[in-house]
């Protein structure tokens, strides 16, 4: 695993991690890693696959330091698919190419911030890509949690159908909603994408619902009604263990 590491801290070192947001970044592929290896242990993986997955966790962010430097944001929709740069740079660099499951490490890459996973992935596929997706958001919602995430004010309604599509467990796909207000709610939509039981409990064990809905609240106080009504149907989601 070191050399993995290694190459990946040299790659990273070319950029400006000074610079508040590529910390962060850097940050945040070490703790998809632990939150990585904890899934994994939690399906009882072997050794094996746990190592994969630790590379996964390493290098699922990498596309993400270039498209900073390049546009200052971490927005694909105007910028690029920061996983295909991913994929991209991996076979550039050629980091991975002594590895016999190189394409299985990509495909999980891939697809860790796609809205949906791809078609006919084999069962291992889907699995590596399942955790690595799981553990990003993850990540992603403790940093909502803690203000480094900064969640913007509203004053006006999220449109019926933003609000269904929550509601019906699903995900908002950015390009669907022009609107600000109802690109918003993706951070809630994520997690009606969680899918391991192991995921689940580290959200209910550390109240991350009440506490992420209490942002939504503060943020947008005249939808408090509908944010409560979507709690309320969230936790439903996430207690349920026939759920995916």
């Amino acid at each position: 695993m070191d050399k993995y590491i290694e190459a990946f801290e040299n790659y990273v070192a070319s950029f400006d991690l000074e610079v508040s947001q590529l910390k962060r970044k850097k940050e945040h592929t070490y703790r998809v890693i632990k939150l990585c290896m904890e899934i994994a242990k939690s399906l009882q993986m072997n050794d094996h696959d746990v190592f994969l997955m630790k590379l996964i966790g390493l290098y699922h962010d990498i596309g993400r330091f270039d498209q900073f430097k390049q546009f200052s944001k971490f927005n694909d929709s105007e910028t690029y698919d920061h996983a295909s740069k991913g994929v991209i740079i991996l076979n550039t660099l050629q980091i991975l190419d002594d590895l016999e499951e190189k394409d299985l490490i990509l495909k999980a890459i891939e697809n860790h911030n796609q809205i949906k996973l791809e078609e006919n992935l084999s069962p291992r596929e889907k699995q590596f890509c399942e955790i690595i997706r799981d553990a990003d958001k993850l990540d992603i919602l403790n940093l909502v949690i803690e203000g480094k995430i900064k969640m913007n004010p509203y004053d006006e309604k999220y449109s019926e159908k933003a609000v269904q599509t929550i509601l019906n467990g699903e995900c908002i796909d950015l390009k669907e909603y022009p609107r600000k207000v109802d690109q918003s709610l993706v951070k809630i939509g994520l997690m009606n994408d969680i899918v391991f039981p192991f995921s689940k409990q580290y959200i209910l064990k550390n109240n991350m619902i009440d506490e992420l809905i209490e942002i939504y609240i503060k943020n947008n106080p005249k939808e408090k009604d509908t944010l409560e009504k979507i709690k309320k149907k969230v936790k439903e989601r996430m207690n349920d263990t026939n759920v995916r």
